[in-house]
């Protein structure tokens, strides 16, 4: 039952992402706050009952407190209290949701079966979705159930991992099934749609996709790796696709090229305030260090940034240089120290 349990609780968040519309969905982000609050307090409090409290966390952890007492210090100094604390209760979720997932993998051990069938069904469903789209509809770019293409591209891009894992470490997770070669040939066939599905909504999030499924494919089969990389760059090039098509037409959009200056605006912003704007006071802050649309004409000024477009150089804004030197320094430890 237990088990029955937390999976269902995977199951919401997995297909309640796309409903989140980038983060403008407010009613949306407050119940999946609340679902993952209400799991997490009865995960940590219910062994308390027998006295004893056990938490499971990687190397480098104190670098993730570090991080949290940093971005909740801007609280003190923030010139708009309740948007600072609303954006530090999302970061508070996602900390809660990090150590839950730890906690869990380490102690319900056959979850990670019905994890990565969880994943691989809210995977193939939106490649199912943009693969309509592509062939019946043909937009410019699919899209699945998202309204922007680029958040639709991250979605898959951070589910694509998991047949892949299935791919590589099938046996060990799904035990003799994932020897047999109907099996691993489902979870191939769900990788290489999920590949297509991204390119098909011509963002560069996917080209972007290339460099760490590279170096995975690089490790796992060396120079076979270069062979199969090599006929995917000369796929795209070569073949109609819809990303081909918005590189030939990216120069007639003013705002194509819009996201370097975006971070040159950022650097300014940092440059003035090192110690950083607040929690969630980025978009207030832009306009006073914005650079102009070199070819609007009129309205130079009237593009607005709510994000850096980087998750780093964006915390540096707003909670000081200092932040993302910390998360460099978790994530380093992760990689190298396990």
């Amino acid at each position: 039952m237990k088990r029955i349990l937390w999976l269902i609780f995977f199951l919401v968040l997995v297909l309640a992402s796309p409903l989140l519309e980038g983060g403008e969905t407010y009613h949306t982000i407050i119940w999946l706050r609340l679902w993952v609050i209400g799991f997490a307090l009865y995960y940590f409090l219910k062994p308390l009952r027998k006295g004893a409290l056990e938490l499971v966390y990687p190397r480098g952890s104190w670098l993730l407190v570090l991080m949290m007492l940093l971005a909740g210090a801007s609280l003190f100094t923030t010139h708009y209290y309740y948007i600072t604390a609303y954006h530090f209760a999302n970061l508070l979720v996602y900390f809660l949701l990090f150590f839950l997932c730890l906690g869990l993998l380490e102690r319900e051990r056959n979850l990670a079966f019905g994890l990565v069938l969880i994943f691989n069904l809210a995977l193939w469903l939106e490649i199912c979705l943009g693969l309509f789209e592509y062939f019946w509809l043909h937009p410019p770019r699919v899209r699945g159930s998202f309204f922007n293409p680029a958040y639709y591209a991250g979605y898959l891009l951070a589910l694509i991992p998991f047949p892949l894992y299935a791919l590589f470490y099938g046996p060990e997770i799904l035990g003799e099934r994932g020897k047999k070669l109907l099996v691993r040939l489902g979870f191939g066939i769900i990788f290489l749609c999920g590949l297509f599905a991204l390119f098909a909504s011509g963002s560069r999030v996917a080209v972007f996709s290339l460099v760490p499924l590279g170096v995975v494919f690089l490790v796992r089969y060396r120079w076979r790796a270069v062979l199969l990389l090599g006929v995917l760059l000369l796929g795209i090039v070569f073949l109609p696709n819809p990303f081909q098509k918005r590189l030939k037409t990216i120069n007639r959009d003013p705002y194509a090229w819009e996201r370097i200056t975006i971070w040159k605006t950022s650097l300014r912003m940092i440059q003035h305030h090192p110690y950083g704007v607040g929690l969630g006071m980025y978009k207030y802050y832009y306009n006073r260090y914005a650079y102009p649309v070199r070819m609007v004409e009129i309205g130079r000024y009237g593009k607005e940034a709510h994000r850096a477009h980087n998750e780093l150089l964006h915390y540096a804004c707003e909670c000081g240089v200092i932040f993302p030197v910390l998360a460099l320094g978790f994530l380093s430890s992760v990689f190298f120290l396990g």
